[in-house]
């Protein structure tokens, strides 16, 4: 979903968001994680006992090492689509009616390997580019593995708070997900909104949730009822998630996909770990009866998740791979159609 184009949407946030905490050891965190989906879309995950102290610092830490590497080193980690792997400054542009330059954030982007043949059928199913230090590989390798396990818990509770029959209702969409780790540093400039300079551009988020940890440097900006707010940075081993696309599609727009953006008042650079929990590229979403009725009827066409996360790369995109071009082209959204022609696609929306 497009950020919508509210007035004085390019606005300075002047205050600051105060976030629904969810305790995720609480018998009642169900019930406080859906109310905070409905009323705001973004939440602060606490105790959920994956992660230590100090993992997330170490995870951080490997980021900004990795960042401080020469170019031509960095570069040797990239693929020719950036689907996975080192993704260079200026190649994202994410609100391009309220962007007059693309971003100059740089990234890195770690998704589960691939099965045989699986690339046949999705295109973000490609081989991970690594550098050479095995330990870097390691660490990363294993938060990403955890942040899996710890979206499907979140998956889970939420399910059961909305009422759903099956706590395992989004699980079965999540067999061969199409999540990302991205590691992103933003370049040490203050961001200009009202000329259109901004470290990350207003978006929403494409698929199911996403798990943010990011350094004690401010800059995340969400947008409620028409107003920017300021999110401060929440220390480790708390979470900030927020809900993506595909959950409000699936209930009709009950929870929200929040519009957020990127804006360094700091001057710092700043280095932020997303995990984006999306679903697998067929999974076809569409509103849930139990959100549907006469008076509230369906807000979207059934689609599937891949080709809602085609359409926004895409849009957003400065330099689109030709494999996007192919699968847009040939995209059934029915859940027909092949996707051959599309060898590699970028990931993308940040945080």
């Amino acid at each position: 979903m497009p950020p919508a184009a509210a007035e004085g949407e390019t606005d300075t946030a002047w205050r600051e968001a105060k976030l629904p905490v969810v305790d995720l050891a609480s018998p009642d965190a169900d019930r406080v994680m859906v109310q905070a989906c409905k009323d705001y879309g973004f939440f602060v995950l606490t105790n959920h006992g994956k992660y230590s102290v100090t993992a997330v610092p170490e995870v951080l830490e490997a980021a900004r090492a990795f960042f401080a590497l020469p170019m031509d080193v960095k570069m040797a980690c990239s693929d020719c689509n950036n689907s996975t792997g080192y993704l260079p400054p200026f190649h994202e542009r994410l609100d391009p009616e309220h962007q007059s330059v693309d971003e100059s954030k740089e990234g890195y982007h770690i998704r589960r390997d691939p099965e045989p043949g699986e690339s046949a059928t999705d295109p973000f199913a490609v081989p991970n580019r690594w550098p050479p230090d095995p330990a870097w590989r390691a660490l990363m390798e294993s938060y990403f593995a955890t942040m899996s396990q710890l979206g499907l818990r979140v998956a889970a509770v939420l399910a059961r708070g909305l009422g759903l029959d099956d706590d395992a209702f989004f699980a079965r969409s999540l067999a061969r997900p199409m999540s990302v780790l991205r590691l992103l540093r933003y370049a040490p400039e203050v961001s200009d909104v009202r000329r259109g300079v901004l470290g990350t551009g207003a978006h929403t988020d494409y698929g199911l949730l996403t798990f943010l940890a990011a350094d004690d440097v401010p800059g995340l900006q969400v947008q409620l009822d028409g107003e920017w707010l300021a999110v401060p940075p929440v220390p480790p081993p708390a979470f900030i998630v927020n809900l993506g696309d595909m959950l409000a599609r699936w209930t009709n727009d009950a929870l929200r996909s929040t519009c957020h953006r990127v804006v360094n008042t700091s001057g710092l650079a700043r280095v932020s770990v997303p995990f984006f929990l999306e679903p697998d590229f067929d999974a076809r979403v569409a509103p849930l009866p139990q959100f549907v009725s006469a008076d509230n009827p369906a807000r979207y066409p059934p689609i599937l998740s891949g080709q809602h996360s085609v359409d926004m790369y895409q849009a957003t995109r400065t330099e689109v791979s030709p494999g996007l071009d192919a699968l847009r082209d040939n995209g059934d959204n029915s859940g027909g159609g092949s996707n051959a022609a599309a060898a590699a696609a970028m990931p993308g929306s940040a945080a």
